[in-house]
C-alpha cells in the first residue's frame, strides 16, 4: 500500500539465481549457455542474475573439452565443478639421465614426472644416445603410472666378408668391420653394413647381458647378384633359356666360386638343358645322343620320375629300332638266299644243255 508523503519499500524477488563455476585444475575456460543466454570467460567465476532454467556448461583446458549441465533455481547459488581427470607417469631409469620423448618430441630426462596427461595410451622412447627402449603406457583418469626404463648391456663382435664395411646404427656410422660394439642393449638391435660394390645389408644382431656375442656376415657382391638374377630370369622364361642361364650363373661363380645357391642353380639349369635336349633328340630319332643326354640328367637328379620315364621311352624306341633292323636284315638274307638259289638253278640248267 502506498500512502501520500510516505516512503514505501517493496522487495522484489525476481526469477533469477546465481552460478558459481569452478574447475580442477582451476585455470580452465568456460562457456555457459541456455535459455537464449550465453556467458564465457576464465574459471573460477561467479555469475549473478542468471534466469532460472537448465544450462549447458563446457569447460576447456589445453584442447580438452568437458561438458556438463546444471539447473538454476530462484535465489539459489548453484555451484558446478568441472573436473579434468588428468593422469601422470612417474619415469625412472637405469642408468639415470636418459632422454625421454614421444612422437619425436623430448619431454624430459629421467627421473621425471609427466603430469596433466589426458587418459589414453602413450608411446614413450628412452635413449642413452645410442640405444632406444620403447614402451606403450596406458594412463587412466587420475591414475599415476610408474615406469622404469632399464638398459641391460652386452657387447657384439661384428665381422664381414670382405672386411672394411661401414657399420651404421640409427643412420649414423659407428665404425668399420671388424668392429666390437659395446653398450648394445640385450636382445636384438638392427645395424646396416655398407661397402662399395656390395649390396647394403640390414642385420639383426643379438646381444646377451654382460656377455660378448659374435656375429659374422658375408656381403653380397652387386655384380654377383646381377648375374644370378639374370640366370634366374632366363631359367624361368617361356621357353626356358637354360644355356643363357648357365652362362650367367657361371659369371656369378667367377665372383663367388663356392656360393651354394649359385652352384645349385647351375646344377638345376644343366639338368633342365639335358632333359630338353634329350626330348628333342628323341623326336629327331637320334636315340644314342638322346640316351646320353638323359643319362647326364639322371646323374644330376638320380631317380627323377620324368627323366626315368623319358629314358624308358628312348630305350623302348631303341629296342623297336633294333627289332626292325634285325627283321630287315633277316629279310634281306632270305632274299639273297633265294637269289642264290635261282642263280644255281640257272647254272645247273645251262650245264645240262
Amino acid at each position: 500500500k502506498i500512502e501520500g508523503r510516505k516512503r514505501t519499500e517493496v522487495k522484489l524477488d525476481l526469477n533469477l539465481g546465481t552460478v558459481n563455476l569452478i574447475s580442477d585444475p582451476a585455470d580452465a575456460e568456460f562457456l555457459l549457455s541456455g535459455n537464449g543466454r550465453q556467458w564465457d570467460g576464465k574459471l573460477p567465476t561467479l555469475i549473478g542474475d542468471v534466469p532460472v532454467g537448465d544450462y549447458r556448461v563446457t569447460g576447456r583446458r589445453k584442447g580438452w573439452e568437458v561438458d556438463t549441465t546444471l539447473s538454476v533455481a530462484r535465489g539459489v547459488i548453484q555451484t558446478n565443478k568441472i573436473e579434468f581427470p588428468y593422469g601422470s607417469i612417474d619415469l625412472s631409469s637405469e642408468p639415470s639421465g636418459l632422454v625421454v620423448s614421444t612422437n619425436g618430441v623430448e619431454v624430459g630426462k629421467t627421473p621425471t614426472m609427466l603430469r596433466e596427461l589426458r587418459p589414453g595410451s602413450y608411446e614413450l622412447t628412452a635413449t642413452d644416445g645410442e640405444n632406444d627402449l620403447v614402451a606403450a603406457i596406458n594412463v587412466g583418469p587420475k591414475e599415476q603410472v610408474k615406469k622404469s626404463f632399464v638398459f641391460r648391456y652386452g657387447a657384439v663382435q661384428l665381422a664381414s666378408t670382405p672386411p672394411g664395411a661401414a657399420v651404421l646404427r640409427k643412420g649414423k656410422e659407428v665404425g668399420k668391420t671388424p668392429l666390437t660394439l659395446d653398450r648394445v642393449p640385450a636382445g636384438e638391435t638392427l645395424v646396416e653394413l655398407r661397402l662399395e660394390g656390395y649390396v647394403a645389408t640390414n642385420l639383426q644382431i643379438r646381444a646377451v647381458e654382460q656377455e660378448m656375442a659374435k656375429c659374422a656376415v658375408r656381403l653380397i657382391n652387386e655384380k654377383f647378384l646381377a648375374s644370378l638374377t639374370s640366370a634366374r630370369a632366363s631359367a624361368a622364361a617361356i621357353p626356358p633359356d637354360f644355356r643363357g642361364a648357365i652362362a650367367s650363373v657361371n659369371q656369378a661363380l667367377q665372383i663367388s666360386p663356392d656360393d651354394v645357391e649359385a652352384l645349385q642353380l647351375r646344377k638345376d639349369c644343366e639338368f633342365g638343358l639335358n632333359l630338353n635336349e634329350a626330348s628333342l633328340l628323341l623326336e629327331n630319332n637320334d636315340l644314342e645322343a638322346a640316351l646320353a643326354k638323359v643319362d647326364a640328367a639322371l646323374l644330376l637328379r638320380p631317380g627323377e620320375r620324368e627323366t626315368v620315364d623319358l629314358k624308358s621311352k628312348i630305350v623302348a624306341a631303341k629296342t623297336r629300332r633294333a627289332e626292325l633292323a634285325a627283321a630287315e636284315a633277316e629279310q634281306q638274307l632270305a632274299e639273297r638266299a633265294r637269289a642264290a638259289g635261282r642263280d644255281f638253278d640257272q647254272l645247273c640248267a645251262s650245264a645240262a644243255q
